[in-house]
């Protein structure tokens, strides 16, 4: 019941991560594309979490994005990298502004 009201299911006294915000990452396979969930706590106890999942389609590179010097697949990589940190600076940054929501302030 407390889940559904968006109370803490559990909570332990931790004075050491007083506003602190944990960021966890992941990416799984499915078929030609790529899931990448990502999940942060936005609440000072540590207890609530903000998610969301994106799906990063796999990049193929064209003629115009290769480089000399470079194989298809190092531009390829560097093309997923790219994409893959703009995934994660667009949820850090909604992230940061539920712990400020939640909070009232800034994670440190």
């Amino acid at each position: 019941m407390n889940a559904k009201l968006s109370q803490d299911l559990y909570r332990i006294s931790l004075p050491n991560f007083k506003n602190t915000m944990l960021v966890g990452v992941d990416v799984v396979m499915n078929g030609s594309s790529k899931l990448v969930g990502c999940c942060a706590t936005n609440s000072n106890t540590l207890t609530q979490c903000y998610t969301k999942l994106y799906k990063h389609k796999m990049p193929r590179p064209t003629a115009s994005d290769m480089v000399p010097g470079k194989s298809r697949k190092e531009v390829q990589e560097t093309m997923i990298t790219t994409e893959r940190a703009a995934i994660l600076r667009e949820f850090i940054v909604e992230a940061v502004g539920k712990y400020r929501s939640n909070t009232g302030n800034l994670p440190e």
